[in-house]
Order: structure tokens, then sequence, then C-alpha cells
């Protein structure tokens, strides 16, 4: 029988940046993490308006954003729109407040 010690024989010939790419290559493999969207001018308009209509109005609105890698969705209506730090705010119907940022939304709609 023969003897073989797998990925080790190869450790030798590799360089450690691309043992570290490799490792990182296949953790992103196992866990894939939702990636944001391209915005583009339309897009942001729709958002802005979306935005700006729901909090004049007080509707609800399903807002989905990135959060540590993963989809999230949030339920409630906007309180407050911070232009300054391009964040919303959105109070749930249990009275829990988020900070969303704007640039990581992905999707936006009224319910």
């Amino acid at each position: 029988m023969i003897f073989d010690r797998g990925s080790i024989k190869w450790a030798s010939l590799m360089l450690p940046e691309h043992v570290k790419a490799l490792r990182k290559w296949r953790d992103d493999e196992k866990n894939p993490k939702a990636r944001l969207p391209q915005w583009d001018d339309q897009l942001s308009e729709t958002f802005d308006r979306i935005l700006q209509e729901a909090f004049q109005t007080g509707d609800p609105l399903s807002i989905t954003f990135i959060e540590n890698g993963k989809p999230r969705t949030v339920n409630g209506v906007i309180t407050k729109l911070d232009q300054l730090n391009n964040t919303v705010i959105a109070c749930e119907k249990n009275m829990v407040k988020h900070l969303i940022p704007i640039s990581r939304i992905i999707q936006m709609e009224q319910l």
C-alpha cells in the first residue's frame, strides 16, 4: 500500500499568499455572502422616491438590506432620514428601531 500525505506534499511549493487566498475561497464557497447590487442613477432615484414617499405619508415599507454578509428584511415605518450619514431609521410594529445604511439596501417595497 502506498502512503500518501494528501495536500501536505504540496505545502512547500505554495506561497503563503496563495494558501491564504485558497482558504478564503474555500470559506466563501461554504458560507456565501450576499452581494450588493451595482447602484445606477435610476435605482438610486427609485429608492430615494420610495423612501421620501414613505417618510412623508407614514406608510410601512419592507426594506431588505445586507447585514454581516446576509440579507435581512425589516418591515416598518420610516421615522428618520439622515442625509448626512446616509442612513434610515425604521421602526417596526413592536417599537424596535433599526439603523439601516442606505448603501446596503438591496430591495424596497411598500406594504
